[in-house]
């Protein structure tokens, strides 16, 4: 990164103001170190300086260097051995020993990053706050405007001198020959005063290490164009030039004889002047400004007095100079000119006379006056000034502009012109006193104060001005008008310092008493803490900050959501607070949370009973089971009335049936309880079903249920409980033993393209009404109900099968429409190994 060009010739030298901005940084911190720097190239240049006596710190690997290669508006370091990017750094691991660095850019007008104001120490600063380098960022803006004013400043002075050079050779100017003409008059005048039979004038060229000459003459023509022809299209190296290095150091040179003298033995042109006739030669050096120049006379004839010719010059050599500068500084003019020209700021001399006659005349304008103002160079520049532009419809701006005029101070204003068409633009207008140099005040001169004039259009300028304070208006109406509570805080102080008509409403306080309060005299004193605690973290953008409770005037206490924004204003950092009064949602939640509770509560209860009358009813029944067995068997002796063991055999089944039911209700409980114990493993699906089978054979044979298919492949595998997976099988067939007589039934199975195992079984039963497959999943949903044979179950079969397929990742669907048979299918995961068969099942 390199500094832009309008900025490289910045003043390096020691500045109070700038030395006040590094001595705020280094009480705001209290560090020891405090420096602003200026980037150039690969070098950190100080503007100012606080606790080093360095001269420039070298930009690579510094944390300077660092933030603006980043783009950074600041850069804060607390303790730079505990940071990863600099902890190895040399400046904190050298001897310097930095451990602390807070720095913020300076940015121009323009954009243009161009270096930083920044603190250091050689001990860490863990209590630095955004706080703090708010106000480094401050100082950081207070420096760069400096810096962009000493820049405007320079730039006008430079635009003092070429306009005083301007009008100083308007004066001062021999004629209208430009440089080149100048210089063979020059030559020809003094050739012929001198009697010298050729003159060149030549000037060093350290680019080229060697002598360019520039202008000659010689009173024999051939010579002149000649020798010029032979020297104008390179630089003449020492070794080549009798002047080379005369010009070079300053020094003359005398040749008496050019022919015989040693030192020039071997030179080119030499031994060219030589072949031309030159026998004596002279080289007087002088300086035209900060060139190195020089004259070169020869003579064909000898015993001339080189000396008396080298003192005759010197007479003349001061004023030689002056015509040269003279002559180069108006064709600078003429080229700053045509610079101002191609600008599109409008540039302009006013003068104004002192004297009794009074009045006031433009004596320079570019062309961009004219387009500026639609009067042409030639109408502004021969009639008299009277105002400071011609149009300016801001009669009371244009009076206090005249009036510090004539106070000889500055002026800028921004004004209304209309232009000589008749159409109107806004204008800037900048007038600075120009004082002369005390050589060109003498005489009428010191009757005379000139204005430089620089106009720049700001229509656009204006026009953005105004889209802004309309965008601004909008937002503040939107603000005012929002019918969410809204204000705004001071980050720092935490003073409120706007709030909106929906805060007045809600809250009861008025303006004036929301204006003098600060955040947390909103908030219950027993959130104080917790309030103090959210405020010191450091938290930047939109964010939700949670819902807090908040008291209005009245005492009453609300819930709110807060929602906060940062805003950086012109007067510090703000927060910009929406406050969503919620209560109602809490209340809501409140009253869910406690119905919730009552819920769990009575499932708990229902559950616990549940379970405590299973037991209670399992122990008599396997009394009761048992007791008909041996009633039944005759283990004590024959019962005598055969009817009575009728009445034993109701007894045992009645007994088994009630025993199955609260075993069911037990299970379910332990499911609904999240107790149930599952022991997953790879279950061979059909090897198990092959065994249920075996077991429902003489129940199907009884029922004249026919087994048509049979399609699962041996090597199918699931992962499950063996145990849930046995029963829910054995549920479902036991389902087609009591309700599908006659039946003809279907087993496939197979893996989906999402990779479970399904297990489909068919059955051209009776099928299901639909209002009962709704129903069907629902703990003691009544079996009787459906169009079978009633009396089967107490319609937790299902539920339970539902609840062991569920917690193994499974689940059962049921298909089916009254009168044309029914499909379960079982959803179950499959087992390691099981993707190769879901890969070939996708083709």
């Amino acid at each position: 990164m390199t500094i832009p060009k309008r900025i490289a010739d910045l003043d390096l030298a020691p500045q109070p103001s700038f030395d006040a901005l590094t001595a705020a940084a280094a009480r705001i911190f209290d560090a020891p170190i405090a420096l602003i720097l200026l980037q150039d190239g690969n070098r950190l240049l100080y503007k100012s300086k606080q606790g080093v006596d360095w001269l420039e710190c070298p930009a690579r690997g510094s944390f300077s260097r660092w933030m603006l290669a980043q783009h950074a508006d600041s850069l804060l370091v607390k303790d730079a051995l505990q940071d990863p990017q600099f902890h190895d750094d040399e400046a904190v691991t050298g001897a310097l020993g930095i451990r602390f660095y807070a720095g913020a850019t300076l940015v121009l007008e323009s954009g243009d990053r161009i270096g930083a104001i920044c603190v250091m120490d050689t001990r860490p600063h863990p209590q630095v706050t955004d706080a703090d380098i708010a106000l480094l960022a401050g100082l950081a803006g207070s420096a760069s405007a400096l810096i962009e004013s000493h820049r405007q400043a320079e730039i006008l002075k430079r635009l003092e001198a070429r306009n005083r050079l301007s009008d100083e050779l308007g004066e001062i100017a021999l004629g209208g020959a430009d440089y080149a003409t100048a210089l063979s008059d020059t030559a020809e005048v003094l050739g012929r005063h001198l009697g010298a039979d050729i003159v060149l004038l030549g000037q060093y060229d350290p680019a080229a290490v060697g002598l360019r000459v520039t202008g000659g003459w010689s009173s024999r023509r051939r010579i002149a164009e000649e020798l010029l022809a032979n020297v104008a299209e390179r630089a003449l190296q020492e070794n080549d030039s009798l002047c080379c290095a005369a010009i070079r150091d300053q020094a003359p040179v005398t040749v008496e004889d050019l022919v015989a003298d040693p030192r020039f033995a071997g030179n080119l042109i030499v031994e060219r002047l030589h072949q031309l006739g030159v026998l004596q030669y002279i080289v007087i050096p002088f300086r035209v400004g900060a060139e190195r120049c020089g004259l070169s006379i020869g003579f064909c004839s000898s015993g001339n007095d080189l000396a008396a010719v080298q003192a005759r010059v010197d007479e003349v050599r001061s004023r030689i100079a002056s015509l040269l500068e003279r002559k180069q500084a108006h064709e600078r003019l003429a080229f700053l000119g045509s610079v101002l020209d191609e600008t599109d700021e409008g540039m302009a001399i006013l003068e104004i006379d002192l004297t009794a006659a009074g009045g006031r005349r433009f004596v320079y304008l570019n062309k961009a006056i004219a387009t500026l103002t639609g009067y042409g160079r030639e109408e502004l520049l021969a009639g008299r000034a009277d105002r400071l532009l011609p149009g300016i419809e801001n009669p009371e701006e244009e009076a206090r502009a005249e009036a510090r005029i004539a106070a000889g101070e500055p002026v800028e204003v921004e004004v209304k012109c209309r232009q000589k068409s008749g159409e109107t633009a806004w204008l800037n207008i900048r007038a600075i006193p120009y004082r002369a140099p005390a050589a060109f005040v003498s005489g009428a001169s010191a009757r005379r104060r000139y204005l430089i004039v620089s106009v720049r259009h700001v229509g656009e300028r204006r026009r953005m001005l105004e889209v802004l304070r309309a965008q601004e208006a909008r937002a503040r109406k939107l603000f005012e008008q929002n019918p969410v509570p809204m204000w705004l805080y001071d980050r720092q102080t935490l003073a409120i310092q706007e709030v909106n008509a929906s805060a007045i409403r809600q809250y009861g306080y008025s303006r004036q008493e929301f204006m003098a309060m600060r955040v947390p005299d909103l908030h219950p004193g027993d959130e104080q803490e917790a309030l103090a605690r959210h405020l010191a973290r450091p938290r930047v953008g939109l964010r939700e900050v949670g819902v807090w409770r908040q008291v209005g005037k009245d005492g009453t206490e609300r819930y709110v959501k807060i929602v906060a924004n940062d805003y950086a204003g012109e007067f510090g950092n703000w927060i910009l607070v929406a406050a969503l009064d919620v209560t109602r949602e809490k209340d809501y939640e409140r009253s869910l949370l406690q119905a919730k509770y009552q819920a769990e509560q009575a499932n708990a209860i229902k559950s616990e009973f549940l379970g405590h009358m299973s037991h209670e009813m399992r122990t008599p029944l396997n009394a009761i089971i048992g007791y008909s067995e041996m009633i039944r068997s005759g283990i004590h002796g024959p019962l005598g009335i055969p009817k009575y063991a009728e009445y034993v055999d109701a007894i045992r089944d009645s007994g088994s049936e009630l025993l199955v039911f609260v075993n069911d209700v037990l299970q379910l409980i332990e499911i609904d309880g999240s107790v149930l114990s599952l022991r997953p493993a790879e279950v061979a699906l059909r090897a198990l079903l092959s065994d249920l089978l075996r077991q429902y054979g003489e129940g199907f044979a009884e029922n004249r249920i026919r087994l048509t298919e049979i399609r699962v492949p041996v090597e199918l595998t699931v992962r499950a409980d063996l145990r849930a997976v046995r029963q829910v099988l054995g549920h479902l067939l036991d389902n087609l033993v009591k309700f599908c007589p006659g039946a003809m039934v279907g087993i496939a199975a197979e893996v989906q393209a999402d990779g479970r195992v399904a297990v489909r079984i068919s059955d051209s039963g009776p099928g299901i009404a639909p209002e009962i497959l709704q129903e069907i999943f629902s703990p003691f949903f009544s079996s009787h109900s459906m169009t079978r044979r009633a009396g089967q179950g107490a319609g937790l079969g299902l539920p339970i099968c539902q609840r062991l397929l569920q917690a193994q990742d499974g689940d059962i669907r049921i298909d089916s429409r009254n009168g044309e048979g029914t499909q379960v299918t079982l959803l179950l995961p499959p087992a390691d190994g099981q993707g190769a068969m879901v890969a070939a099942a996708g083709g």
